[in-house]
């Protein structure tokens, strides 16, 4: 969700655990997701949560509990140390719905762009997840999977890579 003065994101996933807190706050720290390609470098969520606004918000149920932590990037910038204060966790029952709800607040100026723009951002950056059934919305609208351009002489190729992981090329010509 997009307001005027702070962005929330939603998800209703396994939530982050104990072991992988740290790595939000920590930074070049990763915890790499075995399901997509998220944090690979350590660098994303906090590049962005210290760019978009000043206060960052995190808000998650996992099996390990709840946990909520929150960093005023001010506060820190004054210290001058990268410390983030320890997080909160508390109990949750068995069979709780896990997710994870990360707020960026007291935004700083946004580059004009319009909520169209971002839409077709989200659609092209998630396209994968979205053609795998993954469903996201921005403000209660949901993103709608791309449609692939017309195209002639195309191309499949499926790679392998070390670690079992793989990439697929399609390609071709535009017909238009």
């Amino acid at each position: 969700t997009i307001a005027e003065n702070v962005i929330d994101i939603v998800d209703n996933g396994v939530g982050i655990t104990r072991d992988r807190i740290e790595a939000l706050f920590s930074l070049g720290d990763h915890g790499p997701m075995s399901t997509t390609q998220l944090g690979r470098f350590g660098i994303g969520i906090k590049h962005q949560a210290v760019n978009a606004g000043n206060i960052l918000k995190i808000v998650s149920t996992s099996h390990d509990g709840r946990v909520r932590v929150q960093v005023d990037w001010r506060e820190v910038l004054k210290s001058g140390r990268w410390e983030i204060a320890d997080p909160k966790w508390l109990p949750v029952a068995v069979n709780a719905p896990t997710g994870t709800t990360i707020s960026i607040a007291d935004l700083r100026r946004p580059p004009k762009i319009s909520m169209e723009q971002i839409r077709q951002e989200v659609a092209l950056q998630f396209r994968p997840a979205i053609a795998d059934g993954k469903r996201i919305t921005i403000n209660r609208q949901q993103i709608e999977l791309l449609i692939d351009p017309d195209l002639t002489d195309e191309v499949n190729c499926q790679f392998s890579f070390s670690g079992g992981r793989t990439a697929r090329l399609h390609a071709g010509i535009l017909v238009h």
